[in-house]
């Protein structure tokens, strides 16, 4: 019965982040269309201009399958010692994602230090940063890629 019940909560946890994180999405992009988000240029923009250019051509190996959900991670990394911490709740995240649909993924890397993370696109890393760096980042995917109907957006805390 403990086991059940704690399933249960961990699946009611889950959908409870997931409904949460579309009410955030949603509420930022609005205001996102107002408001520029300062320093997105460089390396950020650059690595999801590359991608949506490869998407766009047809013979190119990194096109995403028609269905599949592009992922959008902000992963917040305090320190050095925070690092196996954080790993534990990426690894557990991502094993919530079905591989055949959840791609690409893209990480956005903040913090002072910095994870690699398994068959992931990596959009920066920053020592200081907010949210709106990855949000900025869904939606400039999604206004360029309009087809696109779901995405799906994590963080780390």
């Amino acid at each position: 019965m403990g086991f059940q019940r704690s399933t249960r909560l961990l699946r009611v946890g889950f959908v409870l982040i997931v409904c949460v994180t579309i009410f955030q999405v949603t509420c930022l992009y609005s205001m996102m269309q107002d408001v520029q988000v300062a320093d997105v240029d460089g390396p950020l923009s650059s690595a999801l201009e590359a991608f949506i250019k490869r998407s766009n051509n047809k013979e190119s190996v990194g096109q995403p399958e028609r269905g599949s959900i592009p992922v959008f991670y902000n992963l917040f990394v305090a320190n050095a010692s925070d690092a196996s911490r954080v790993m534990e709740i990426v690894s557990e995240q991502k094993s919530f994602l079905l591989p055949e649909y959840h791609k690409p993924f893209f990480v956005q890397s903040m913090g002072g230090a910095q994870l690699e993370i398994a068959d992931a696109t990596l959009l920066g890393h920053r020592a200081n940063g907010t949210e709106l760096i990855t949000l900025h980042s869904l939606w400039d995917f999604c206004r360029k890629n309009p087809e696109t109907e779901k995405v799906v957006y994590l963080h780390s805390k």
